[in-house]
């Protein structure tokens, strides 16, 4: 009766008076499911929208990188003014013992210096599927110590 998947609609009385209700089935379908399903389509259907934003999040990652890349290569463009500075400054002082100024040429134009950047897009991708992985194989043994 709390189901609704029974009805009392008619009802008679009994030779001690009683009233004795006469059930019938309620006309509703029932289905009959396990609790729980562990198929290999429900799992990626869990996993799909983690491995979308994560391979979304991997695609936006060089745009930042390059809106950044042009304010360090603005700090690097100052670096070589720096680094003549340091060596005349050190060309200048007078250490015999050591022969400094003859171990370090005179500086010459401008020192190419190539910052050789990480590619982050690829390391956050291997990094969430690392963890998207790790997900899995901790569900895979939660379900199998439940059995």
């Amino acid at each position: 009766m709390q189901a609704k998947l029974i009805e009392s609609d008619e009802y008679h009385y009994s030779e001690k008076g009683k009233e004795v209700n006469h059930y019938k089935l309620a006309n509703k379908y029932v289905i009959i499911a396990p609790k729980s399903t562990h198929g290999l389509r429900e799992k990626l259907r869990s996993i799909l929208p983690v491995a979308l934003v994560s391979g979304l999040a991997a695609s936006t990652i060089p745009f930042f990188q390059k809106a950044t890349q042009s304010t360090t290569q603005a700090s690097f463009a100052a670096a070589p003014a720096a680094l003549e500075k340091s060596i005349g400054a050190i060309q200048d002082q007078a250490i015999p013992q050591l022969a400094l100024a003859e171990s370090i040429p005179p500086p010459v134009g401008h020192i190419p210096i190539q910052a050789i950047e990480p590619n982050l897009a690829l390391w956050f991708l291997f990094g969430s599927l690392f963890a998207i992985a790790i997900m899995l194989l901790v569900e895979w043994f939660r379900s199998k110590n439940k059995k």
